[in-house]
């Protein structure tokens, strides 16, 4: 894999880590304390190393307030008929992190073509198999990797809805007022992973790409990743009480689009619960 270009500036804002799940956040400047966004405890303690960290390159500032994250909190739970088991925690703010990488390269292949030879004199058609080998480019820009272990599934169904043309260049202002959860994924593990999975799709595609019946084997050996990013990304967060678990969800920040790891198999409402916050 080639040698990848970024910035690489470290982190220069406080970090803080959550003795009671394990997460560590950037605080919004001059703020020294804060309750952890995923298991609200408040034992919250300054790291003593931050030195290791890289700092953000971009930032999508939230779009949607709270008022505004309920309502379309409300509207999706009615329509996938969920009915949680006790009260709903009011949905908080959390700039989640996310790495993204530009792929390139190529993926040289060895396959079966289908060629088709007309014989004019006897009016028949004939078709033969050929082995071809080739190299088929590969361009990708910005290949998203969720950086968070504790949100990433759900953030993953969550990433196609972001605009990530939006993104603004990193500024520690733009945290007032909210969280920013450090990235606990490491940039060479994600940029291994979005690597494999670029590879994999275009692997799987080859035959539609090439016109190749038959891929007999492929190589990622000049598929390489050129460079990264570290996005933070807005979400409203909060956790669905059903079926006696905890599901987490979670709300853009930018357009309200809502993503849980809950199942549609509870019937029910939750307009009672957070209707209050809306004076309905």
């Amino acid at each position: 894999m080639a040698t990848m270009k970024g910035h690489g500036k470290p982190l220069q804002e406080q970090a803080f880590h959550c003795n009671g799940c394990g997460a560590e956040f950037i605080l919004p400047p001059k703020q020294i304390s804060a309750s952890c966004a995923y298991c609200n405890s408040p034992h919250v303690v300054s790291l003593e190393k931050t030195k290791d960290l890289l700092a953000p390159d971009s930032i999508l500032p939230f779009a949607i307030d709270q008022k505004q994250a309920v309502k379309h909190l409300i509207t999706w739970v009615e329509q996938n008929h969920f009915k949680p088991e006790k009260q709903v925690e009011l949905p908080r703010a959390l700039y989640l992190p996310l790495w993204t990488f530009d792929v390139g390269g190529s993926i040289a292949y060895t396959g079966e073509m289908i060629e088709t030879q007309n014989e004019f004199l006897g009016g028949r058609e004939q078709r033969k198999v050929i082995r071809v080998s080739d190299e088929y480019p590969i361009i990708v820009n910005d290949y998203p990797i969720p950086a968070s272990r504790k949100a990433s599934s759900v953030f993953f169904e969550l990433l196609p809805s972001f605009n990530l043309k939006n993104l603004k260049a990193y500024d520690p202002c733009y945290l007032a007022g909210f969280l920013a959860e450090i990235y606990d994924v490491p940039m060479a593990d994600a940029s291994l992973d979005a690597r494999s999975m670029t590879y994999k799709k275009y692997k799987d595609d080859l035959p539609s790409l090439t016109g190749v019946t038959n891929i007999i084997n492929a190589s990622s050996a000049k598929l390489m990743v050129d460079s990264f990013k570290l996005n933070l990304l807005p979400v409203w967060m909060t956790e669905l009480p059903l079926n006696g678990q905890q599901h987490l969800l979670l709300i853009n920040g930018q357009n309200g689009k809502v993503e849980s790891s809950a199942d549609d198999s509870n019937e029910g409402g939750l307009f009672s619960w957070l209707g209050d916050l809306l004076g309905e």
